[in-house]
């Protein structure tokens, strides 16, 4: 069974899936309708009080449209507060290409790794 995994860094949110019955990141058989459930129903009330957020898509790949409007959203929100949101773990050949058609790519900081991602953050806001 899938849930949404969140934990706070130096107060930046990170947000992921994972598989809660083994307790390990879930593996790349995250079924669609999963995937749509999670960012429709469960992302936006997630991280709607965080400043800052990652978005670990290390398990995922593959996002359709309903899955990207709530991304899109939330950075919407960030921005028009001074927040970011910044995605990490693209490592699914399908999902980049997905960013890339839809542009995502360049309108959202991707990074390797959730570290990557963390250090990317703190370097923006010490500018």
């Amino acid at each position: 069974m899938l849930t949404p995994s969140s934990e706070t860094i130096d107060g930046v949110q990170i947000v992921g899936l994972r598989d809660i019955t083994t307790g390990l990141d879930a593996a790349q058989m995250i079924d669609l309708t999963q995937l749509r459930d999670f960012f429709t129903q469960q992302f936006l009330p997630l991280t709607e009080e965080a400043s800052c957020i990652i978005l670990d898509l290390s398990n995922i790949t593959t996002l359709d449209s309903s899955s990207l409007t709530p991304i899109v959203q939330r950075y919407r929100t960030l921005s028009e507060t001074g927040g970011m949101l910044v995605l990490c773990g693209v490592f699914s050949q399908n999902l980049r290409e997905i960013l890339s058609l839809t542009r995502f790519d360049r309108i959202f900081a991707v990074c390797e790794t959730r570290e990557d991602a963390l250090i990317h953050i703190r370097e923006k806001q010490n500018v």
